[in-house]
């Protein structure tokens, strides 16, 4: 279990990425709370890989994130948040993929992707050397949230550097959600306490799960911003 969050804004955004998303693609924004979204695999990406590799070190396209609450006793400055990477089709065992670069060069030998999508951290640094998780590609379903401390037992959170000690974690459900691969979609579905925010990209927002939000909360848990293109979607009920 985790803690309940006190506060209005437990999903505050690294400036940086902020930016990144500005400059490239119109997103959207969007809450799940004990809910299941489908990602469709096949649209644009949220990010393109020219600049996934330019601004992030990634080699490949940023699909879409979804940001874990922060803590609310010892806050971080931003909420964790975590890229589904598409590094390509033809990628598997025999035709692995290089995950990161370095100073623009490929570096196969920090890490390389033998499954096409996998998750890492964007808006903070895992202690973890390698911070990249593959996502199963059997339709395995991956549970991701605070995971124990000891590696050997917990081996996905410890990559994604959320496990017991680590800071900012204690808003994250031991089961917080689960990503499964189906054919070409993603199913996320959320378990926890705090909820998952997910960034999108703008053809990938399901509007019948905001309106599902708006009935669950009130009118005043949805406001939309539809200016440039992006629709912020907040789930708490405002004060007034």
């Amino acid at each position: 279990m985790s803690e309940q969050h006190p506060s209005a804004e437990p999903f505050a955004i690294d400036p940086h990425y902020a930016q990144t998303l500005k400059e490239v693609n119109p997103h959207k924004v969007q809450m799940l709370q004990g809910g299941t979204y489908h990602l469709d695999l096949g649209g644009k990406p949220l990010i393109p890989k020219d600049t996934a590799r330019e601004s992030y070190w990634f080699n490949g396209d940023i699909i879409a994130t979804f940001a874990l609450p922060d803590d609310p006793k010892e806050p971080s400055e931003y909420a964790k948040e975590i890229a589904v990477i598409d590094f390509g089709a033809d990628v598997d065992e025999t035709h692995p993929a290089t995950v990161y670069l370095v100073d623009g060069k490929e570096a196969p030998h920090i890490a390389r992707a033998k499954t096409r999508y996998g998750l890492m951290p964007i808006s903070y640094s895992a202690t973890h050397i390698l911070s990249y998780l593959p996502l199963p590609h059997d339709g395995k379903p991956l549970v991701i949230g605070k995971g124990r401390i000891d590696p050997k037992s917990d081996i996905a959170n410890h990559r994604l550097g959320i496990t017991d000690g680590s800071k900012g974690v204690d808003a994250i459900s031991r089961q917080h959600l689960t990503l499964q691969l189906q054919d070409e979609s993603l199913t996320i579905t959320d378990h926890s306490t705090n909820g998952t925010m997910l960034r999108l990209p703008v053809e990938a927002v399901d509007y019948d799960y905001i309106q599902a939000i708006g009935k669950r909360f009130g009118a005043g848990a949805v406001q939309a911003a539809r200016e440039k293109g992006v629709l912020e979607v907040n789930p708490y009920p405002s004060d007034n």
